[in-house]
């Protein structure tokens, strides 16, 4: 692996979620519930960082 990485000068890369979500309205339950939602899905992983 690492000798065909300075061969071919690739990288690696790992994608953990790829979705974003957006509230349906300006309202304050669905402004807040899309903070839930991305709290719920990646804030575990960046708090553990």
């Amino acid at each position: 692996m690492l000798s065909v990485q300075a061969v071919q000068g690739g990288q690696i890369g790992l994608t953990l979620l790829a979705y974003w979500f957006e509230p349906a309205t300006q309202k304050p339950k669905d402004v807040a519930a899309v903070a839930r939602t991305i709290d719920f899905s990646v804030g575990w992983l960046i708090l553990s960082c």
